[in-house]
């Protein structure tokens, strides 16, 4: 960074990084249902795919049908755990008079990683642009700006398992494979019957292998095919422009101060069918704008500080709406105050909740605008799968209650009841509506002594057609048709398709919570801080809404830092170091996601820095470890396994200083 004069400076910056990212290696079964042996032929490992393609065969005991699953690839075979990582930007400011100032600001990136989304999406060599115009001063604001992005050589992971698999067999003469051998129908070519591990060799046989040559041809074949039915590439080169502003009007002594402004984004997505349904000559753009009005008010010797705003939201898509919010800050004497706030809101649905239609391979994750969803008749046709997850274990247990045990077949008509009840009524996905909230807030924050800061908030947020997602099942044939057969197709990849579908829920969801921080100033400067936060979502039992919320019900950090030891007496050198250390704590976590469903276990870690100031030149080193104890963990279901990671940095101030002066 360096001025160009009185009136003009620039500031760069540029990063870059490279090495390797952590295996996501956890092959767990994640099979839906009661695993009975460890050789499941139905395993579905976590961080595994292509073994989602699955259908039920007559191979379990006495000739009964248990899910058989298509033998998969582990996520470390299919992606290239390389990380390269390359940031640009670069502003330009301009003074155009003392009090007002105009920037010209770009940013570039690109990147390459591997990240957990609605399936696990390796990046290679995507990118993406913003270009940023802003007029600023005291009283006033103004900018608009422009992202876009290209997804590069971007693929899923799933698709290239499940293409990899089909390119040397398909689904059908491997299921049939496997159930012939099972059954002994292939003795007379010396192949054993009624051995899993047998059957699964045998209809492997030709398997395309990780590490050969051919496995990289047809890797490299299929990741750049964009047709999911044969390929696995991603198209992304959507875009997105905003234009903003506010104007803050003087405060008078009896005038409340008067703040006023607005935006308009207007999004144009491109994925070419890949990721949104815009195939030619479907193009889909959207738009977006708002204004609000505040005014604020200090009473009773400014002890008394009120807010209050007024916003109008409209979308191309939905109807305009109208949200109040109030807010109260009371000083009670100058190191304590207590804060109020009732808030009201409109959450539009984004891009990827109203368009998406992704084929996720054993799935589809699908927007709920009616346009999307009513082209895949669900209503009267379908399941919830929590209904037909529910049925499976009522049935499981039956079969296998050892004091009353129940043939599958009277089991499986027994409870019939419960998937009638999960069938999708008509009047599901005829709308997608905004989400809205009420939130009221209340908060205290003191101080003891200039030694001794603590802070203390309570949340409580009500949502109304809380946008989640739901998952349905949808047989062949419709269960309103014939309940009896459509049961029978639910549980085969090959006899039923899965949805996760965008929507709003039926009933109302709470979110409440409750934070605390605690800052005190030990002796020698030093600073020991402790933070705790507590979030609890609730929702009905009967709503079929999945609220992906994925937030730990508690969370917690305790540190202590020194940025410079230069209060210790007979310390020679000492007043130059400074350190941090920090433990943190996180509880479980249900995680919700269309990619997987599954407990991320607690987990705590432990990170510590040491720094060192220079004089001569300006400049700061700085040598730390995250995860200090190797505490293995992953952040979200079915993400890498994260591990210790060290660090050293060094930092120089006023590069370009000159004669003193920057």
């Amino acid at each position: 960074a360096k001025p160009l004069g009185e009136k003009m400076a620039i500031k760069v910056n540029f990063s870059y990084m490279k090495g390797k990212d952590w295996y996501a290696d956890d092959t767990t079964n994640i099979r839906p249902g009661n695993i009975k042996w460890e050789w499941d032929p139905g395993h579905d490992g976590l961080n595994q795919y292509g073994d989602e393609i699955m259908a039920f065969l007559p191979v379990g005991e006495n000739r009964t049908y248990i899910p058989v699953a298509r033998t998969g690839y582990k996520d470390k075979h299919l992606v290239n755990n390389d990380v390269e990582n390359l940031k640009m930007n670069a502003s330009l400011h301009y003074r155009l008079s003392p009090g007002v100032m105009a920037i010209l600001h770009g940013n570039y990136g690109t990147a390459t990683t591997v990240y957990t989304g609605d399936n696990r999406i390796s990046l290679s060599g995507f990118g993406i642009f913003q270009a940023k115009a802003e007029v600023r001063a005291d009283r006033f604001n103004l900018y608009g700006y422009t992202t876009w992005q290209d997804a590069g050589d971007a693929y899923d992971t799933r698709f290239l398992a499940v293409n990899m698999n089909r390119l040397w067999k398909s689904d059908e003469q491997w299921l049939r494979d496997y159930e012939n051998v099972y059954l002994g129908k292939y003795y007379k070519y010396g192949v054993n019957g009624f051995d899993h591990r047998i059957a699964r060799a045998f209809a492997d046989n030709g398997r395309i292998i990780p590490g050969t040559v051919e496995f990289a041809k047809a890797r490299e074949s299929i990741i750049s095919n964009p047709d999911f039915k044969q390929g696995a590439l991603i198209i992304n080169g959507s875009r997105l422009w905003e234009l903003a502003g506010n104007y803050s009007f003087e405060q008078g002594k009896w005038l409340p101060g008067l703040l006023l402004g607005g935006n308009y984004r207007f999004f144009d997505l491109i994925s070419d069918g890949t990721v949104f349904p815009d195939t030619l000559g479907n193009d889909i753009s959207f738009y977006e704008y708002g204004a609000y009005l505040e005014l604020s008010k200090k009473m009773l010797r400014e002890k008394l500080d009120m807010a209050a705003s007024l916003r109008y939201d409209a979308s191309e898509n939905f109807s305009p709406s109208l949200t109040p919010r109030f807010s109260a800050m009371y000083t009670i004497k100058e190191s304590h105050s207590i804060r109020f706030s009732l808030l009201t809101g409109t959450r539009y649905p984004g891009a990827k909740e109203q368009f998406i239609n992704k084929d996720l391979g054993p799935s589809r994750y699908m927007g709920g605008l009616p346009g999307i969803v009513e082209n895949y008749r669900l209503p009267g046709n379908a399941f919830y799968q929590d209904a037909v997850e529910e049925y499976n274990d009522a049935v499981d247990q039956a079969i296998n209650d050892t004091r009353n045990p129940v043939e599958p077949l009277e089991a499986m008509i027994l409870y019939l009841p419960l998937l009638e009840q999960g069938i999708v009524p008509q009047d599901a996905f005829s709308e997608l509506k905004p989400e809205r909230v009420f939130s009221f807030e209340i908060g205290y924050k003191s101080r003891i002594k200039n030694m001794l800061y603590y802070d203390i908030v309570y949340y409580r947020s009500t949502y109304h057609d809380f946008i989640g997602f739901v998952r349905v099942n949808k047989p062949r044939t419709s269960p309103t048709t014939d309940l009896y057969t459509a049961f029978q197709q639910m549980n085969n990849s090959n006899m039923r398709e899965l949805f996760y579908i965008h929507t709003n829920s039926a009933s109302k969801v709470e979110i409440q919570g409750l934070s605390a921080g605690i800052k005190w100033l030990v002796p020698l400067g030093s600073v020991l801080s402790w933070n705790v936060t507590l979030s609890d979502i609730r929702t009905e039992h009967e709503d079929p809404i999945v609220p992906g919320f994925n937030t730990p019900l508690f969370k917690t950090n305790l540190a202590v830092s020194n940025r410079r030891l230069d209060q210790m007496e007979n310390n020679p050198g000492m007043n130059r170091v400074g350190f941090y250390i920090n433990w943190r704590f996180q509880s479980f976590v249900d995680w919700e996601s269309p990619f997987a469903s599954g407990r991320v276990d607690p987990y705590a870690t432990l990170d510590w820095q040491i720094s060192y100031n220079f004089q001569e030149p300006k400049a700061v080193i700085k040598v730390g470890a995250n995860n200090f104890l190797n505490s293995r963990h992953t952040n979200t279901y079915g993400g890498a396994q994260v591990g210790i990671f060290y660090y050293v940095s060094f930092i120089i101030e006023n590069l370009f200083q000159n004669n003193g002066k920057n």
